[in-house]
């Protein structure tokens, strides 16, 4: 699991983009909701589409968040094929190169 730093200088929160693989379930779930709370992006990765959907939709209900914040990327980190996918499509969309 990979986390950005999520203070800024002097305990103010900047903006961050945060990769979680595992964000499914435990504790991948716990840090992409509190993240989430805290007003940054996730980029999340799990094998299980339902339970990716159903993070989706609860992080979409909440009062400070929204969809097009969040990606969720369905993908086996361990698989070769699976492991180039999150970071591709992740940096092309948050232009994190």
């Amino acid at each position: 699991m990979t986390t950005a730093t999520l203070n800024g200088v002097g305990g103010a929160a900047a903006q961050k983009t945060v990769l979680i693989t595992g964000v499914s379930r435990g504790l991948g779930k716990a840090l992409a909701l509190e993240i989430a709370k805290r007003g940054h992006s996730v980029i999340g990765c799990s094998r299980s589409q339902d339970k990716l959907k159903s993070l989706q939709s609860e992080l979409s209900s909440g009062p400070s968040s929204s969809s097009e914040k969040h990606l969720f990327l369905n993908v086996d980190v361990c698989s070769r094929i699976g492991a180039g996918c999150d970071g591709e499509e992740g940096c092309s969309r948050y232009n994190c190169k």
